[in-house]
């Protein structure tokens, strides 16, 4: 049962519309996370740049995440893990930029680091979710796609 306000989705398919606009993008146009990320001010680092892999970090270096949004009350990074596929990291880079547009805050992954925030509610992950695969892939984008596929 999805936990989505009334119009939550209908909300999420305008702000992608807008935010394709300001970066100068058609509707039907793939948007870059990295570059949305830029322009938003919020660097993208690999993992393997970003941590010196202390015992604290061992899951980080197992490969068992994808990308994490590290924020303080001024300035936000995300930490994506390089050793994904470049579509999961796409995914997962845009799924952090959700959570950051939607003004997330969680309890921090480690106490010993507080600005690794991981613990999102199950309603802030659904919300991440449904912002970042309809910024992935607006209704625009899918129905552009259909109608040159029906041809």
């Amino acid at each position: 049962m999805s936990k989505l306000k009334y119009g939550f989705k209908a909300n999420c398919e305008k702000q992608a519309l807008e935010y394709r606009t300001k970066l100068g993008l058609l509707p039907h146009e793939p948007i870059n996370p990295f570059l949305f990320a830029k322009w938003l001010s919020i660097p993208c680092i690999p993992h393997d740049e970003a941590c010196d892999f202390s015992n604290e970090f061992e899951c980080l270096k197992q490969g068992c995440w994808s990308a994490t949004l590290i924020r303080s009350e001024v300035a936000a990074i995300i930490v994506f893990n390089a050793s994904l596929a470049s579509v999961r990291i796409w995914s997962s880079i845009v799924h952090e930029i959700a959570h950051f547009l939607l003004g997330h805050r969680a309890e921090p992954l480690f106490s010993a680091y507080p600005l690794f925030q991981r613990n999102y509610t199950n309603a802030q992950e659904e919300e991440a979710d449904c912002l970042s695969y309809t910024l992935l892939l607006p209704r625009t984008m899918i129905e552009n796609y259909a109608r040159q596929s029906a041809r």
